[in-house]
Order: C-alpha cells, then structure tokens, then sequence
C-alpha cells in the first residue's frame, strides 16, 4: 500500500519543506524503497538549504532508480552545493574593469636580457627529432641541422641506424635529392 505522496507534493508546493521532510521522513521509515519518497524528500531538504541530507536523499534515489535523468542531476546539483569548491575572488566581476585591465597591459622588457645566456636549443630539438624534422630542415637548406637529426634517429632505432646514417652523410656532402 502506497502512502498518499500527493500530500508531501501539497507542501512542497505551498512553501512548507519542513512539513513536507517530516512526512517525507515517516513514509520512507514505513515503505524504504520508495524511490519517489527519496526524490521528493531531497527536494524538500534542497529547498531548507539542507546540502548534505538532500546530497544523501539523492544517494538513496540513486540506487533505487540508477537510470534516471532526473535523479542523476539532482545528486549533481546537491553534490555541488554541499561540496562547493573553494572559490577565489574573481578580479574581473565586470566586462568593464577586465577591458580596462587588458588596455593598461604592457610587456616589460628585461632590462639585463642582454646578459642573459641564450637557451639551448639541441638538446629540446634531440626530444622531437623526427624525419619530418629533417625534412623541413633540409627543405630549409639546413643541411647539417638535418643531418643531426637523421644521426639521432640512427641511435634511437637501431633497425634502421643504416638507413639514417646513409642520409645524414649524403646531407653533410651536400647530396640533398633523396
């Protein structure tokens, strides 16, 4: 026998989620696997601002009815209010101040950038040494730049060290039809 659920729907309805949670609570004492019960109870303590029983009331629904839509964004929605994320003050509340802060940008240039040492460049470019690399080195007539590179692909791939090893003498003595 179904308790009349149209009564917690009444409360709900006039604003009376507590009265609607008591009810709510009784019949799902009586009758726990009644997954409307569970639903309608979640919206009742939702409506109380109470985060954390209606996150577990959605839990409950969950189970009973693992498929629905419904339920599912419910528990989303209760899972982010009782575990909000912690929030960091936006310094953009408006799109005024975020333009005003855009136009008052500027790139400061390092007054001892001169002095600093130049990157190293190879040992990045040993890390995505490839043929098309070497090809666009030697389409680039960088011939030697290409031929380090077909001189790492020879000790990265042993099956092939011959192969890369042919091209890369070839490109050093300035053969570059391949």
């Amino acid at each position: 026998m179904k308790p009349d659920i149209q009564k917690a729907v009444s409360y709900l309805k006039e604003g009376d989620a507590g009265r609607a949670a008591s009810f709510l609570r009784d019949t799902i004492n009586r009758m726990p696997e009644y997954p409307t019960a569970h639903v309608l109870l979640a919206q009742a303590w939702e409506e109380l601002g109470k985060w954390d029983r209606a996150l577990h009331a959605w839990r409950e629904a969950v189970r009973l009815v693992p498929t629905s839509p419904v339920v599912f964004r419910g528990l989303e929605r209760a899972a982010r209010k009782a575990n909000p994320l912690p929030h960091e003050p936006d310094a953009f509340t408006d799109i005024d101040s975020l333009i005003a802060s855009l136009e008052s940008a500027r790139i400061v240039p390092r007054p001892d950038a001169a002095s600093l040492p130049a990157p190293d460049l190879d040992d990045d470019i040993d890390d995505v040494a490839s043929e098309t690399l070497a090809t666009i080195y030697a389409s680039q007539q960088r011939y030697n730049e290409a031929a380090r590179i077909y001189d790492v692909l020879a000790e990265r791939h042993p099956g092939q060290a011959a192969a890369f090893r042919e091209k890369a003498t070839r490109l050093r003595s300035g053969k570059t039809e391949d």
